[in-house]
């Protein structure tokens, strides 16, 4: 069997958020190794191997506000399978049913780890 893959719309503004972060920080030419991750390697793993993604959802919540968002998901992708998928720098969550393999997100890790100190500013 080989699964479709598909882009939902915030998976594309994920990707475009990536590309600003990338040439804010003056390392736009690395969303081109970004894209060929993507389609050389994610788009393919998940085409032959939909389920090989870590479950998402099975991660323990530590937080009142993981659990609400755990329930949120539960909720939301009833009927879905969701996975996570590192690939290099990034963190990709996707959901599959049946033969189809839609992908949610996508973030840089240093995206996360630059936010830090606009957070603690405040």
């Amino acid at each position: 069997m080989v699964a479709t893959v598909r882009f939902t719309d915030h998976f594309f503004d994920n990707l475009r958020s990536i590309e600003t972060f990338y040439a804010e920080h003056d390392i736009g030419y690395a969303f081109v190794r970004v894209l060929s991750a993507l389609f050389d390697t994610l788009i393919p793993n998940l085409e032959r191997f939909p389920n090989m993604g870590r479950p998402f959802l099975e991660r323990e919540a530590h937080s009142i506000e993981g659990v609400k968002l755990r329930e949120a998901l539960l909720t939301k992708y009833n009927g879905f399978t969701l996975r996570e998928y590192l690939l290099e720098r990034h963190a990709a969550l996707y959901a599959v049913r049946g033969d189809t393999v839609y992908l949610l997100a996508i973030k840089d890790f240093r995206q996360i780890s630059y936010d830090f100190a606009r957070v603690w500013e405040r």
